[in-house]
């Protein structure tokens, strides 16, 4: 999904003055902007991560693979 393609497809409600007041998008478009945004937020998860362990296992308090294992 591009950023502004769920944009496109939304209608608005309007209140007495005339003011954008509540959105409208179909069930489909919902569900790929929920999408997106958990797309967003697992970069920035990843992002954060990678920054965090590029500091090395001790820095970023990083547990050996049988240990891990061991506690799942």
């Amino acid at each position: 999904m591009q950023d502004s393609a769920v944009l496109k497809n939304v209608s608005y409600v309007i209140d007495q003055k005339g003011r954008r007041a509540a959105v409208q998008l179909s069930i489909e478009d919902w569900v790929a902007l929920l999408d997106y945004i958990e797309h967003l937020e697992d970069h920035a998860l990843v992002k954060s991560a990678l920054a965090r362990l590029r500091q090395g296992p001790e820095e970023a308090q990083a547990l050996p693979w049988d240990q891990a294992r061991s506690q799942w």
